[in-house]
């Protein structure tokens, strides 16, 4: 017998993705001075691309139901920066690094067109959303000063005094640091570090795993930068026949993490992008890494191990219970194998 209704439902993606860097550098020696400046351009986008189409016969009625929508969303940032490097060692045991560093962005922050279509292809609507665009700038000087006493202990410590400033507001950060170093033997190295970091951009991941909606935009009043704080420290040990082995150890708290709201997806139309953002996140990531490498002779390996979490905590999601994030990576192993042959050729595994 003739069916009495036909339904056929289809759906294409495509993601396009590109980015453009070109840095000028610049560098001259003033007596004990390096001298190196950068002018830097980068451009970025995410453009995506969702086609849906529906098509139901009621051969009873004698009619056709048709839906054709094409969903396209884009993303881009546009940066300028220019950056000024200054070594100046002092002698032996006193080293300095000092500089600073200016970025100008330019965030387009998901634009939308939507497309409607009818049964012979021809548009019969469109709907087009753009978020005002939104410039930031970011500035930051910085000074290192290291210090090495008989080849036994290095001490590098500094600071980073960052500021930013976008739709109005300005934040104002100092960022501490200090690495200590310690060789107890020769090729033996113990290293232990504590340093703050400072991001004014929020990566909005899309839970349901579709990487189509994954989105960069700044920090603003509403949605503060992120902050972290990470502590790490090591040994290592390197054989003179050619043999590396080490153990890292880190832990790493994070604040100001921005998620989307009410457990939505992507950024919804007509509605100010930061106004649908939680800012309210803490995050931890801690674990350790363990390596092994042979780097002489013809045959060369390493191996990594290593041993992570990741979670996020947030009062408004999951009930404020903390749950494991998107990058969490328990176990991640990693093995290459290479040998090279006395002329022309090379095999790695």
């Amino acid at each position: 017998p003739r069916p009495k209704s036909f339904y056929k439902e289809a759906n294409k993606k495509k993601l396009t993705w590109m980015n453009i860097s070109n840095s000028i550098e610049w560098r001259t020696k003033l007596k004990k001075i390096n001298l190196s400046n950068f002018y830097t351009y980068s451009f970025y986008k995410l453009d995506s691309k969702q086609k849906s189409e529906t098509v139901f016969r009621d051969y009873s009625k004698y009619s056709t139901d048709f839906n054709n929508i094409q969903y396209n969303t884009a993303s881009k940032i546009s940066e300028n920066g220019w950056q000024t490097i200054i070594e100046h060692p002092i002698n032996k045991m006193h080293h300095l690094n000092y500089g600073a560093k200016l970025s100008q962005r330019t965030f387009t922050v998901n634009t939308v067109n939507i497309t409607y279509r009818d049964s012979t292809k021809a548009v019969y609507d469109r709907d087009t959303f753009k978020n005002p665009k939104v410039n930031s700038v970011d500035f930051y000087v910085y000074a290192d000063y290291l210090f090495s006493w008989k080849e036994k202990i290095d001490i590098k410590t500094g600071a980073q005094l960052f500021l930013y400033h976008a739709k109005g507001k300005t934040f104002f950060y100092p960022q501490p640091r200090i690495e200590i170093i310690y060789h107890p033997i020769a090729g033996m190295s113990m290293r232990a570090s504590v340093l703050q970091t400072v991001q004014p951009m929020h990566l909005l991941t899309n839970n349901t795993g579709d990487i189509q909606n994954d989105v960069w935009v700044p920090a603003t009043a509403k949605i503060e930068p992120e902050t972290a704080w990470q502590y790490s420290g090591g040994i290592q040990y390197d054989h003179p026949k050619g043999y590396t082995a080490s153990v890292d150890a880190y832990y790493k708290s994070m604040h100001h993490l921005s998620e989307y709201k009410y457990g939505a997806t992507f950024i919804l139309d007509k509605i100010a992008w930061d106004d649908q953002l939680l800012n309210s996140g803490t995050g931890k990531a801690y674990g350790v890494e363990f390596f092994f490498a042979k780097t002489k002779g013809q045959f060369t390996a390493w191996f990594k191990y290593n041993l992570g979490w990741s979670t996020r905590q947030y009062p408004e999601l999951n009930d404020g219970k903390t749950f494991y994030y998107k990058y969490d990576r328990r176990h991640d192993i990693s093995i290459v194998l290479q040998y090279k042959l006395k002329k022309h050729f090379d095999f790695s595994m």
